[in-house]
């Protein structure tokens, strides 16, 4: 059984030569969309939100707790945490 890929004007098909033709695309074609489906939607929301307001957090916990420059090394030469603005 060979897999042989053939063009096509708007769309590559794939064509399983054997017992008979058949085309990939046929079996997506059933499926919709994922900005289609509301619990995709809603899935992408949560994680939006959730790191946006990850970020938010920990920016406002580096700020409050080390304050304006502050440092600190968690590992020495490896790893340290610096606070700094950005004024662009």
């Amino acid at each position: 059984m060979s897999v042989e890929q053939q063009p096509n004007s708007s769309t590559t098909e794939f064509a399983e030569h054997g017992d008979g033709a058949t085309q990939a695309s046929a079996a997506l074609s059933h499926e919709p969309a994922a900005w289609r489906d509301a619990f995709s939607c809603m899935r992408f929301l949560g994680v939006a939100v959730a790191g946006l307001a990850l970020d938010l957090w920990s920016k406002h916990w580096a700020f409050h707790t080390m304050g304006q420059h502050g440092r600190r090394v968690l590992i020495p030469y490896v790893l340290e945490w610096q606070t700094m603005l950005n004024p662009g």
